[in-house]
C-alpha cells in the first residue's frame, strides 16, 4: 500500500487499474507518436529521482506494437538494480516481432530484479487452456505467486496441463510463432493495399509486433462514439482510444485468418467511410 510505481502508457488497463485497487501510488509514463517507443531516458530519470518499487511495461506493447531493444533492456537494467526497483514486464506477444527478435527482460537482466509474465493466449492462439505464467529468480516472488494462485486458480485441469506441456517445447514453439508470424505479415499486407486508397480514413502506425495495429482517427477524437456506432449499425467491435486512455485512437485485431480479414478489413474501413459522411452532415467532425 502507497508504493511509488511507474506504469507504461498506453497499456493494457488492467495493469493500472489492479495497482490502483491495492493503494499504489501510479506514475504514467507515456509512449509517444509517431515510434511509441519506450521513453527509456525518461524512465531511468524517474527512477533516479523517485526510486520506484516497481515498473509495469507491457512488450511487445498492447496497443501500439513497439518493442525494446537489447540496449535499451541493458540500459533500464542497470538502472533497475542501482534504484532497487523491480522490473515487471508483460511479455505475452513475445514472438510475435516481425523483424529482429526481442529479448526477454529475463534474458538481459542476470539480477534478480525482474519478472516475466506471458502464457498461451497470444501468439499461441490457445485462450481456452487458460495457461500462463511468471518467470522470476527471486525465491520470494515465487513463494508469494504460489501463495496468491491458492486464492485464485489453484491448479489448472490436467488436460489443459498436459496440452501446454507438449506446446511448451522448442519445436512446437517456433511452429506456433512461425504460424502467428506469418497471419500477421500476411494481413498486414492486406492492410496496406487497402489503406493506399483510403488515407483519409485512418493514419496507421504500422507495428513492430503484437496481432493488432494502433491507428490514429484523424476526423474525430471522440472514438469511444465512433466504435460505439460501428457496433450499432455495422455490428464491427473494435477497441476504441478511451480504453487506453487515448482519446482519438483505435486498435484494430489483425490476427484473423487472412482470407477472413480480408473481407473484414474492406468492411470495416468501408464502415469508417460512411461514418465519416454522416458525421461530416451531422457536423460532428472535429
Amino acid at each position: 500500500m502507497g508504493d511509488t510505481v511507474i506504469v507504461d502508457m498506453p497499456n493494457y488497463m488492467q495493469v493500472p487499474g489492479l495497482l490502483k485497487w491495492i493503494g499504489a501510488n501510479i506514475m504514467y509514463l507515456w509512449r509517444k507518436p509517431p515510434d511509441w517507443r519506450f521513453p527509456v531516458e525518461k524512465a531511468i530519470e524517474l527512477m533516479i529521482r523517485y526510486r520506484p518499487k516497481a515498473i509495469f511495461i507491457t512488450d511487445p506493447n498492447n496497443p501500439t506494437g513497439s518493442y525494446m531493444d537489447r540496449n535499451e533492456l541493458n540500459e533500464l537494467a542497470e538502472e533497475s538494480i542501482k534504484t532497487g526497483t523491480l522490473l515487471v514486464f508483460d511479455e505475452v506477444y513475445w514472438g510475435s516481432e516481425r523483424g529482429e527478435p526481442k529479448n526477454s527482460v529475463i534474458q538481459v537482466i542476470e539480477g534478480e530484479n525482474a519478472v516475466s509474465i506471458s502464457g498461451l493466449s497470444k501468439v499461441y492462439g490457445l485462450p481456452g487452456l487458460r495457461i500462463g505464467w511468471i518467470a522470476v529468480k527471486l525465491r520470494k516472488i515465487v513463494d508469494r505467486m504460489l501463495g496468491l494462485k491458492d486464492y485464485t486458480s489453484i491448479a489448472p485441469s490436467i488436460l489443459s496441463d498436459y496440452i501446454a506441456s507438449k506446446i511448451l517445447t522448442q519445436n512446437n514453439v517456433e511452429k506456433l510463432r512461425k504460424r502467428a508470424k506469418e497471419i500477421i505479415e500476411k494481413n498486414i499486407k492486406i492492410l496496406k493495399k487497402e489503406f493506399t486508397i483510403r488515407e483519409n480514413i485512418i493514419e496507421v502506425y504500422w507495428p513492430l509486433a503484437g496481432a493488432f495495429i494502433w491507428t490514429r482517427i484523424p476526423w474525430t477524437t471522440n472514438t469511444l462514439e465512433l466504435t460505439y456506432d460501428l457496433y450499432k449499425r455495422y455490428s464491427i467491435l473494435i477497441n476504441p482510444g478511451e480504453c487506453f486512455e487515448a482519446k482519438g485512437y483505435i486498435r484494430i485485431g489483425i490476427g484473423q485468418k487472412p482470407e477472413l480479414f480480408n473481407k473484414n478489413i474492406r468492411y470495416t474501413l468501408n464502415s469508417l467511410e460512411e461514418l465519416r459522411k454522416q458525421y461530416a452532415k451531422m457536423k460532428l467532425l472535429d
